[in-house]
């Protein structure tokens, strides 16, 4: 007698399950699927947030300067420095606040406060501009540039240091604008956008 088959019930077919092993693997590779679909944007944003902490500690530094600045106008009759030597020479400045953590400069090893501000001459040791030679605590204009840095640190423009004391982060555009006015010789200021 020939045997017959089953009946096929179509609401509750047979599952099959699969060995836990090949389960295993599945979650693996879809779990490295989502990885690989996600890692490319994680270097991004921490390189962001980094450049955001550079950032910040490069305006600190530029208003540690500024407030160095305003002690040396204190001692010598409101006249600022002639340059960053002589800051760093007649204020308690450490040769960091010269660096932009963005920039490949490194702050000077050199072991007397002189020979620090003899390595402020040579590239790799300073990263900022300064252009207040000349300038008073009377002459100076708050939004007055008197210290800048130069484009390429940050992706996206400059920190400055103005008359006041404050610094301030100019976008590229405009920060263009800042360099090309000091290098030409002019006393660049800082307008509203």
């Amino acid at each position: 007698m020939p045997t017959t088959p089953p009946p096929l019930d179509s609401a509750a077919p047979e599952k099959r399950k699969l060995p836990q092993a090949v389960r295993w693997l599945i979650v693996g590779c879809v779990g490295i699927a989502g990885f690989l679909m996600i890692a490319p944007f994680v270097p991004t944003s921490t390189h962001h947030s980094r450049e955001q902490a550079y950032r910040s500690l490069c305006r600190s530094n530029l208003h540690q300067i500024g407030l160095g600045i305003i002690m040396y106008c204190n001692n010598h009759g409101g006249t600022f420095p002639d340059s960053f030597q002589a800051l760093m020479l007649d204020t308690p400045i450490s040769p960091a606040m010269f660096v932009c953590p963005s920039s490949n400069d490194a702050p000077t090893t050199a072991p007397t406060t002189q020979a620090m501000a003899d390595d402020l001459n040579h590239p790799g040791h300073i990263s900022y501009i300064y252009l207040g030679r000349g300038l008073t605590n009377k002459s100076v204009l708050p939004n007055q540039i008197i210290a800048y840095e130069p484009l390429g640190n940050h992706s996206d423009g400059i920190d400055v240091l103005l008359g006041d004391g404050n610094a301030r982060f100019v976008e590229s555009p405009r920060a263009g604008k800042i360099i090309s006015d000091a290098t030409a010789g002019k006393n660049p200021v800082l307008l509203p956008p």
